[in-house]
């Protein structure tokens, strides 16, 4: 994959959100980068597991193990930030 801004990768979190149904229908249009997904739109443990495995596959990356910790994806600027390594180190590969 080219490189991403991580600009783009928070517009692409954002439709994910939106593609997958993840957050209620009625935050769509205002989710902010830094709001907290879980707490602000109600995003619950299994909207996070499908967001994660969304965001996997999209940018075709793997999240290790100890990454998986729902603080690391409290809002879209963590998760992109997140994202944003993840790529960095696959590069480097």
């Amino acid at each position: 994959m080219e490189y991403i801004t991580q600009t783009k990768i928070c517009e692409k979190l954002k439709r994910i959100l939106k593609d997958e149904n993840i957050v209620g229908q009625e935050h769509l249009a205002d989710v902010s980068v830094f709001a907290n997904l879980m707490e602000q739109y109600g995003m619950d443990s299994m909207g996070l597991i499908r967001f994660i495995v969304a965001i996997e596959e999209y940018f075709q990356i793997e999240f290790q193990d100890e990454q998986l910790l729902p603080e690391w994806f409290a809002t879209i600027h963590d998760i992109s930030e997140l994202v944003m390594n993840c790529l960095e180190l696959q590069q480097k590969r």
